[in-house]
């Protein structure tokens, strides 16, 4: 019994961290990163999971959302579109009560940071 309350506990603690983790962000005058996103503004590059793009080659910045509003199920999902032919969406998940707002103001940064970058949309 022990050791399953060891287990629930370790998850809900990395879980916590997780969650608070893809909210924060940092941004000086040469970057911009965020929940795994990350735009360079001397190369204007948006890398994301490992693939790099030319901020010149996104199209859009959306969010999508999935659930019931006002619901702890619910999500939400900043799209980002890029004229790429192998990756033409890239998706960068929010969940949770707080999702709404972390989503908006994720989609906020990025398209300001993607601007500093020199991305004209």
């Amino acid at each position: 019994m022990e050791i399953i309350l060891s287990i629930v506990i370790i998850v809900a603690i990395l879980s916590w961290i997780y969650r608070f983790s893809i909210g924060r962000h940092k941004a000086d005058d040469s970057s911009f990163s965020q929940a795994g996103v990350f735009v360079d503004y001397n190369a204007k590059t948006l890398t994301y999971k490992g693939r790099a793009f030319p901020v010149s080659k996104v199209r859009s910045v959306r969010t999508e959302w999935q659930g019931r509003k006002n619901s702890n199920r619910q999500s939400a999902s900043v799209v980002i579109e890029i004229n790429d032919m192998s990756q033409p969406r890239v998706q960068v998940k929010f969940s949770g009560g707080g999702s709404e707002g972390s989503a908006n103001k994720f989609q906020t940064r990025l398209i300001l940071a993607l601007e500093h970058a020199g991305c004209t949309f």
